[in-house]
């Protein structure tokens, strides 16, 4: 089939609730996950093209919503490392993110994606997947593919540097 013939098909209603279901969520996992602010469009259409392709194989072992964060954390992190390849300034649009639940001043939204922009990927990924898109440790540990234990450890050690880096004024 060809491409134009596969876009004059209608959509299945199932995959366009899933869309209107999560694409407020993917985008702001792919902004947290430090995917460039230019970049969010085309990565939230290359994660729902891949959930349109995919869904057939979606076994339900997991949450939708879990599978889709899989699907996100991959993508993210190929288009990071394509923006680092083009040595993008992931940062330069941060006044424009969204901010966590809670927190709504300008500031607060720069200093969190700097904080996490200086974590390693691993840590990165479970402070979004845990403490921002409020998923349990046991889910986040299947996702980024180690133990809870680790997972854990991993989030710990995101907090002290995030602490060490306000405290030393570096966010």
């Amino acid at each position: 089939m060809t491409a134009e013939g596969a876009l004059a098909r209608p959509l299945p209603q199932a995959f366009v609730r899933i869309v209107q279901e999560h694409t407020a969520r993917v985008f702001r996992f792919l902004r947290y996950h430090g995917v460039p602010e230019a970049d969010l469009p085309d990565g939230s259409q290359e994660v729902f093209l891949v959930v349109y392709r995919r869904l057939g194989e979606f076994r339900g072992d997991a949450s939708l919503t879990t599978w889709i964060y899989e699907i996100c954390l991959n993508i993210g992190r190929a288009r990071r490392r394509r923006a680092a390849a083009r040595r993008e300034d992931l940062g330069a649009d941060v006044e424009e993110v969204a901010v966590p639940a809670g927190a709504d001043v300008p500031e607060t939204r720069r200093v969190v994606l700097a904080l996490l922009e200086r974590l390693p990927e691993e840590q990165r990924a479970v402070v979004v997947l845990h403490e921002l898109e409020q998923l349990p440790m046991g889910e986040v540990a299947s996702l980024v593919g180690c133990r809870v234990f680790t997972a854990y450890s991993r989030l710990r050690l995101a907090r002290k540097k995030m602490k060490q880096l306000l405290q030393n004024g570096e966010a």
